[in-house]
């Protein structure tokens, strides 16, 4: 059975009301969880709730906390969010790096400190909506290794980016990793291993065995230093750059067993102080025309999703039985579109 979108985030936003959040809080929370489900994400959808009750029963994170301006110029400025939950805090901070975009031509906006801020997408399509090319990348607590090497030093650690062109939003949002960590516990659960290896084993061999992933490293997108070297530049975005920690010191991202200290950054381009909004949308437009004409199997990235985000939008969302119970969902009275 479907449930209505607006339901479901009704019932989020309650769930988290319930656990100690404040309404606004808890509603940006429900509203990025419940667009990663719709947009076809479960990994960064409402699964997320129980690792939030964790976090915030073990008290690693703390509802409420309004973060502080760290450090600030013209056009940067650093939040220290001191373990508050990070959905708002993101969303407040595309806002504002688009405000300063807006009065400098470029705006940044770093968070230490937040929780996981889930879906990257949202942030990164709502700085393109107001006109930006807009950047968002945060780093996780080490999964990822170098190749030969079984020892976790880099997150998965993904980044998104997006701008509006002629014929709607460009948005692409990928993992720097060759999976996800998700990805690696749910194949050692159900006691499958992957098609090829995705990373190393605590003595630095490839694998294919998720067991012995989780106990070595994941490795890199390509599985190659490059990867090593895009996924480091992210590290220091996300981390020294911005006062943070450095990544092999990140903890409280996926598992509540410590304050979160980890980094987000963001950046904004303001499209109308470079060239013509117009004329940026229309070329980036002709260029992605040209390379889905080169490659059949080449999608703009984000439309599909949207696509998917629209019918569930239209007609509800199916959802495993366990979120069901959790939300305390009734099924009888559900609004159906």
């Amino acid at each position: 059975m479907k449930i209505a979108y607006s339901q479901i985030i009704d019932a989020a936003t309650q769930f988290l009301v319930s656990k100690g959040c404040g309404v606004t809080e808890a509603l940006a929370a429900a509203e990025v969880l419940t667009e990663a489900e719709a947009r076809g994400y479960p990994s960064q959808g409402l699964m997320r709730l129980s690792e939030i009750e964790q976090f915030l029963s073990n008290g690693f994170v703390q509802p409420n906390v309004v973060p502080h301006l760290g450090t600030a110029s013209s056009a940067i400025q650093i939040l220290k969010a001191d373990g508050a939950l990070g959905y708002l805090v993101a969303r407040n901070a595309v806002d504002k790096a688009t405000e300063l975009a807006k009065l400098y031509g470029i705006g940044a906006v770093g968070i230490t400190g937040a929780s996981h801020i889930g879906y990257l997408t949202h942030y990164a399509e709502r700085g393109a909506a107001a006109g930006m090319f807009c950047l968002v990348t945060t780093v996780s607590s080490p999964a990822v290794g170098l190749p030969g090497s079984g020892k976790k030093l880099f997150g998965t650690n993904p980044l998104a980016y997006a701008f509006p062109t002629s014929k709607g939003i460009f948005c692409a949002d990928i993992s720097l990793a060759a999976t996800s960590r998700g990805n690696v516990i749910k194949k050692d659960s159900e006691n499958r291993v992957f098609s090829e290896p995705v990373g190393f084993d605590k003595s630095g061999c490839a694998t294919a065995i998720p067991k012995d992933i989780l106990e070595g490293a994941i490795a890199p997108i390509g599985s190659s230093i490059r990867g090593c070297l895009l996924n480091l530049l992210i590290s220091v975005l996300a981390g020294p750059l911005i006062g943070g920690v450095a990544n092999h010191h990140v903890t409280g991202t996926r598992f509540a067993n410590a304050k979160p200290n980890k980094g987000d950054f963001i950046l904004c381009i303001d499209i109308n102080a470079c060239t013509s909004p117009a004329l940026f949308g229309e070329s980036v437009e002709d260029f992605l025309e040209e390379i889905r004409a080169s490659c059949k199997d080449f999608h703009v990235p984000g439309r599909h999703s949207l696509g998917r985000f629209a019918d569930k939008l239209r007609g509800g969302i199916s959802l495993p039985q366990d979120i069901i119970q959790q939300l305390n969902l009734n099924l009888s009275s559900s609004e159906h579109p």
